[in-house]
Parts: structure tokens; sequence; C-alpha cells
């Protein structure tokens, strides 16, 4: 069965398979029959189907934000590694 990519709008071809992808999600607190408190977690709110192609530049994009940002070296003609700012 095809399906159309939530991200991209475009129609997938015929047993492509879409993938899941969390866009929001809201803290959940598990309770028992008698009220009390016995687990917290998360629960989905939405997501959307996507494509292959989609998912491979959201991961990508998600890998970028988790790079540490090189700076400059400010010591005159330096030959030195940049710098890593966390």
């Amino acid at each position: 069965m095809s399906f159309k990519c939530e991200k991209c709008k475009k129609s997938q071809p015929p047993k492509s398979s879409p993938i899941l992808h969390v866009v929001q999600t809201r803290s959940k607190v598990y309770t028992n029959e008698a009220g009390e408190e016995t687990g917290r977690g998360t629960e989905i709110v939405k997501a959307i189907k996507i494509c292959k192609k989609c998912d491979d530049k959201i991961k990508k994009d998600k890998e970028k934000e988790n790079l540490p940002q090189l700076e400059k070296c400010t010591v005159g003609n330096c030959i030195h590694a940049p710098k890593v700012n966390k």
C-alpha cells in the first residue's frame, strides 16, 4: 500500500512502508485503582507518517545539532586546532 509523506507531501511508491516520526509528547503519571502513583513516563501525542528520505534528513539534522560548535583560534596566525565550544 502506498502513502503520502506528511512532511514532503509526496506520494510514495506501492509497497513502501511509512516511518512513524513522533512530533509531540507529554508527561504521564500512571496510577493504580487506588489512585496511588505507580510510575511516570511519556505518551505520544502526535506522530506523522514520513518517507525514508525525510527520515534520513531529520536524522542528519539532529546529528548536526548534537555536534560541538567550532570556533576559530584567536591567537594571531594560529595553526592550532579550532577551539571546541560545548
